[in-house]
C-alpha cells in the first residue's frame, strides 16, 4: 500500500491540452507505514520563530522568512484568518509589492475596486495592472456596478461572443439564479465547443424536487456523460441561490 503525496502550481491553468503537466505538478509515492503527523504547535506563516533551550527546526527546512505576500491559506479545506493570528512579527495586513497599483483618490473607495479585491500583476511593459475580484452581484473593471437582475421567459436565452478562448482544462462557474417555476427543467449555463463537448449548469425536476445539476461530456477516449446533482437540495421557485461548479483535473 502506498500514499499518493501532489504539489500543484496555479492549478496548472495555464497548461494547454495534451501538455506536459511537469512544469506545475509533481507527485510521488511513498510507502504508507500509517504513521500520523498529530500537529499540535502552532502553525506557522512566512516565517519560522525562534526556538529556545537549544532547540532547532529540521535541517530541511529553510530558516529564512517570506518576503513577500501571503493570503488564501487554507488547511483541510478551512480559511484561516491570516489578520487575527495568535502571535505576529514584522506583518501588516495588505500587500506593498504592487506599489500604489490597487491605491484610488476616489471618494467612493480607498483601494482600485469598489466591491472587491484588488491585486495587480506585471503584464508587458506596464509594471503594474490593478485587477479587481468583485464581490457578488458588482461587476465592472472596478466593481463599480450593481449588477441587476434578468429575468428570463420560456423560450428566451442570453448568448455571449467570448473575447478571449476559456482554459481547456478547467471550469469555474459561478451563478445567482432564482428557478421560478420549472417544468422539467431549466438549463442556466451552457458552452460548448465545435465538436459539442460542453459544459451545462441547471434546474432540474426529480423525484426529490426541484435540483441543481451540473453535466459535462468532454469526448475524447472516455466519449462519456458525467453529471452531479445534490438530491439533498429542493429549490424554492421564490428563493435566490448561489451555484459554484468547478471542474479541474489536478484536484
Amino acid at each position: 500500500m502506498s500514499l499518493y503525496i501532489e504539489l500543484v502550481v496555479d492549478q496548472c491553468r495555464y497548461l494547454g491540452a495534451g501538455s506536459d503537466d511537469s512544469s506545475c505538478r509533481k507527485s510521488v509515492y511513498t510507502p504508507d507505514d500509517d504513521e500520523r503527523l498529530n500537529i499540535v504547535a502552532p502553525v506557522q506563516i512566512g516565517g519560522l520563530a525562534p526556538l529556545s533551550g537549544g532547540q532547532a527546526y529540521p535541517s530541511a527546512i529553510p530558516h529564512t522568512g517570506l518576503n513577500g505576500c501571503i493570503r488564501n491559506l487554507r488547511v483541510n479545506d478551512d480559511q484561516y484568518d491570516l489578520a487575527s493570528p495568535s502571535y505576529d512579527r514584522n506583518s501588516a495586513a495588505g500587500c506593498k509589492l504592487w506599489g500604489g497599483a490597487c491605491d484610488s483618490n476616489a471618494i467612493d473607495s480607498l483601494t482600485h475596486c469598489v466591491h472587491g479585491d484588488c491585486y495587480a500583476d506585471v503584464q508587458g511593459s506596464t509594471p503594474m495592472v490593478p485587477k479587481c475580484i468583485c464581490d457578488p452581484g458588482w461587476g465592472g473593471p472596478r466593481c463599480e456596478k450593481k449588477i441587476e437582475w434578468i429575468q428570463m421567459q420560456s423560450g428566451g436565452f442570453i448568448d455571449y461572443s467570448p473575447k478571449i478562448a476559456f482554459p481547456e482544462q478547467t471550469n469555474d462557474i459561478e451563478l445567482l439564479f432564482i428557478p421560478g417555476r420549472v417544468t422539467g427543467a431549466a438549463e442556466l449555463t451552457y458552452g460548448a465547443d465545435k465538436s459539442q463537448n460542453y459544459v451545462s449548469t441547471s434546474a432540474e425536476m426529480t423525484s426529490d424536487g426541484l435540483t441543481p445539476m451540473a453535466k459535462f461530456d468532454l469526448g475524447g477516449v472516455r466519449n462519456s456523460l458525467t453529471q452531479l446533482k445534490i438530491s439533498e437540495l429542493s429549490l424554492k421557485e421564490n428563493s435566490s441561490y448561489w451555484m459554484h461548479f468547478t471542474r479541474n483535473p489536478t484536484r
